[in-house]
């Protein structure tokens, strides 16, 4: 007759019993106007700005479509009063094509009701 096999396991010798639960925030990028505006206007907010190509040159414009290709952007909101229809038409596209939420949005009152919503 075989004796059965023991699966003895030695418990640790202390578990853990905290919790700690990480709540994703939203990457949000602002686009339109001068972005130092922008930044001094939105400071706090955890936004990311971004200029218009008139203000900024392309630069910004290429470093928001970047960064939502990259994957570190989770949503846009468009000052469409500021920027140019042809910039807005390709952060429609690329948001489009990366599955990104964009939003035109009137101005900076509008995007401090927006963040007012969110909390």
């Amino acid at each position: 007759m075989q004796r059965p096999i023991s699966h003895d396991v030695a418990a640790p010798a202390a578990v853990n019993s905290h919790l700690h639960v990480v709540i994703h925030q939203p990457h949000v990028a602002v686009i339109g106007g001068v972005v130092n505006k922008l930044r001094e206007r939105l400071s706090g907010t955890g936004l990311r700005c971004y200029g218009s190509a008139h203000h900024s040159g392309n630069g910004e414009l290429q470093r928001l479509l970047a960064a939502i290709r990259g994957g570190t952007i989770d949503e846009v909101w468009i000052l469409f009063r500021s920027i140019g229809h042809s910039e807005v038409r390709r952060l429609r596209a690329t948001c489009k094509a990366c599955g990104i939420t964009y939003t035109l949005v009137t101005g900076i009152s509008s995007i401090r009701k927006r963040l007012g919503a969110r909390t």
